[in-house]
């Protein structure tokens, strides 16, 4: 190998570790600059209150709760008593555990009227069964039922 042919090829080798060099510090500052707009736009947002679209919040579970049920039952007594009911429990779901969460969840009107009729079932048409629900949405809890009774 010449001298000429030597230094053309530890020019080379040079030019190549410069390369990437250059590779790895523009990485860097790719994934520097990524991971502060990641971090800080939610802290702009929801902490300094700031303005515009460009940084969007942070908001867990976005959608996770819309059409949950909280739901209360119970039995109003002639003598206007109330018994509360746990309605897992009157329908056979009281291992959680052991259960599905799907099956622990009433989502929507329809399903808390849909349980409301089996529990009746399950303790005689001859009870007043009621029950008091919310709904989740979008703008936090509404009011369903109120003291609504289950036919």
């Amino acid at each position: 190998m010449t001298p000429a042919n030597q230094y053309q090829s530890d020019k080379t080798a040079m030019e190549e570790i410069a390369e990437s060099k250059l590779a790895i510090v523009c990485r860097v500052v790719a994934f520097t600059l990524l991971m502060l707009y990641v971090v800080f736009g939610p802290f702009y947002k929801q902490v300094l209150k700031g303005r515009g679209n460009l940084f969007r919040s942070w908001q867990m579970y976005h959608t996770r709760g819309i059409d949950v049920c909280d739901v209360q039952f119970y039995i109003r007594h002639p003598d206007e008593r109330i018994e509360h009911i746990d309605h897992l429990q009157v329908l056979g779901r009281d291992k959680l555990l052991g259960s599905h969460h799907h099956s622990r969840r009433i989502m929507g009107e329809r399903g808390v009227l849909r349980v409301g009729q089996r529990i009746r079932q399950k303790m005689g048409g001859a009870v007043d069964l009621r029950v008091n629900a919310r709904i989740g949405t979008r703008d936090g809890w509404k009011t369903l039922y109120v003291d609504k009774r289950i036919e």
